[in-house]
C-alpha cells in the first residue's frame, strides 16, 4: 500500500511540475509537429502499400512504404528517450534526500515512467495524426499506431536508464545521440541481411531492430 500511495503522491507533483513548465510541453509538441510535417512533405502519397509491387519488371519496386515506417519507429523512440533522459539526473539531489525518508524506488520509477510514458503517447498520437492527415500510413492504421505506441515506451525506458547512469544533465544530452545511432544503423533498413555479429546485437539489445520488423510485419498483413 505505501508502494501506490507514493506513486499516486509523485504522479500528482510529477503533473503539476511538467504543466507549469510549459515550454518544455511546447517543445515536446513542435517535435511532434515537426516530424508530422516533414515526413509527408518527403514521401508525399508514394508511401501506400498498393505501391510496393512493380508494375512490370522494368519498374523498381518502391521502398517508401518501408523508408516510412522505418523513420516513424526511430521518431517515436527518440521522442520517448530524449523526453526521459534528463528526468532522473535533474533530480538527483531530491531523489537522495526523499531516500532517507523511504522513498520507494518502484514508486519513484513507476511515477517517471507512466508520466512521460503518457507524453510520448500524446506525441505519438499527434504524429500518427498529421502523417494520416497529410499523406498516409502503410498497413492496418490501428496496428501501426500500437507499434509506435511501443516503440516511444520503450524509447522512455531508455531515456529513465540514461538519464539514471548519468551524473549530470550535460552527459544525458550527449548519450542520447550516442543510444540512437546504433537504432537507425542496425535497425534492418539501411542493411537487410546485417552480417553474423551485428545481426546477434541487434537481435540482443537494439530496440529499433524490434521497432522496424514489427512494423514492416504489418506492411506484410502479419
Amino acid at each position: 500500500h505505501e508502494v501506490w500511495r507514493q506513486f499516486w503522491i509523485l504522479i500528482q507533483r510529477l503533473g503539476k511540475i511538467l504543466l507549469a513548465d510549459r515550454p518544455t510541453m511546447a517543445i515536446a509538441a513542435i517535435q511532434a509537429v515537426l516530424v508530422g510535417v516533414l515526413l509527408p512533405l518527403v514521401f508525399g502519397a508514394d508511401a501506400s502499400l498498393e505501391t510496393i509491387t512493380p508494375v512490370d519488371q522494368h519498374t523498381p519496386p518502391n521502398t517508401k512504404p518501408f523508408s516510412l515506417v522505418f523513420l516513424l519507429g526511430i521518431s517515436c523512440l527518440w521522442y520517448g528517450s530524449n523526453n526521459a533522459s534528463k528526468e532522473i539526473v535533474k533530480e538527483r539531489p531530491i531523489y537522495l534526500r526523499e531516500r532517507d525518508v523511504n522513498l520507494s524506488v518502484l514508486s519513484y520509477l513507476l511515477s517517471k515512467m507512466v508520466v512521460q510514458g503518457i507524453i510520448g503517447v500524446l506525441q505519438v498520437l499527434m504524429l500518427f495524426g498529421l502523417v494520416q492527415q497529410l499523406s498516409v500510413i502503410p498497413g492496418d492504421d490501428t496496428r501501426q499506431l500500437m507499434q509506435m505506441i511501443m516503440a516511444v515506451l520503450t524509447g522512455t525506458s531508455i531515456g529513465l536508464l540514461i538519464s539514471a547512469a548519468t551524473s549530470s544533465r550535460d552527459q544525458a544530452s550527449t548519450l542520447i545521440p550516442i543510444a540512437l545511432i546504433p537504432q537507425i544503423v542496425l535497425g534492418g533498413l539501411i542493411v537487410k541481411d546485417l552480417p553474423y555479429i551485428p545481426g546477434i546485437i541487434a537481435h540482443s539489445v537494439v530496440s529499433g531492430f524490434w521497432v522496424y520488423q514489427g512494423m514492416e510485419a504489418v506492411l506484410h498483413g502479419d
